[in-house]
């Protein structure tokens, strides 16, 4: 009778995985770096894996392709402290604030600084989506973008803050056109202005366009 073989328990170092997380995450950097630098179409693999001092076989063994990297670059700039937009501090406070013009205040200081960090590779993304994979993620993002824009503007109507006659959907449209990483571009790199001009000019439009007048905003909506 013969003896039965014992399987192989697959061994899994954590400072093996603690190595190859950080080699991920510093690919991520420098594909950053390199395509905001020099656009999808002139980025190489190489040029990333020299920038993140790794070698090309690396880079494709971790990411597979430019376009699961450029995706995965988008992810990482938009993750705060490992948290998506609409899951972090800054959406939080937003959330939580009761009163509507503050809300909106503390909403234009938040997206304004995420678009300050992501604008530039959500124009990269907009530039190459003729090719097919990276227009479906062109797409993704601008959806996950609206639905994210979406919970906030129900943040705000749940505090009475929306005018009367103006649904969530047209107020949702609104934020979606003017907290927008083309228009934030446009008004800083075109128009010269600063974060924190881009941040008050949000803030007042929006309080303007989207809340009723002082001395008629309806109470919070009971839960």
């Amino acid at each position: 009778m013969k003896t039965p073989v014992k399987k192989r328990r697959s061994y899994r170092s954590p400072h093996r995985a603690e190595q190859a997380e950080q080699t991920r995450l510093r690919i991520l950097q420098a594909a950053r770096k390199v395509f905001m630098a020099r656009g999808y179409w002139a980025t190489t693999m190489a040029q990333v894996a020299a920038e993140a001092g790794t070698s090309v076989e690396t880079v494709y063994a971790a990411f597979k392709s430019k376009a699961v990297l450029l995706a995965r670059s988008v992810g990482a700039a938009l993750s705060r402290d490992g948290k998506g937009p609409i899951q972090s501090a800054g959406a939080a406070a937003v959330r939580l604030e009761p009163d509507p013009v503050e809300q909106l205040r503390l909403f234009a200081r938040d997206i304004s600084v995420l678009l300050s960090s992501v604008s530039l590779i959500f124009d990269v993304v907009a530039s190459a989506r003729v090719e097919p994979e990276i227009g479906a993620l062109y797409e993704r993002m601008q959806a996950a973008r609206l639905e994210n824009l979406r919970v906030m503007v129900g943040w705000l109507g749940d505090k009475g803050g929306l005018r009367d006659g103006l649904d969530a959907d047209a107020a949702t449209d609104t934020v979606w056109a003017l907290a927008s990483p083309e228009l934030y571009r446009a008004l800083t790199e075109v128009r010269g202005w600063s974060r924190e001009r881009f941040e008050t000019w949000l803030a007042e439009t929006l309080i303007a366009t989207l809340t009723p007048p002082t001395g008629r905003r309806r109470p919070a909506a009971r839960r």
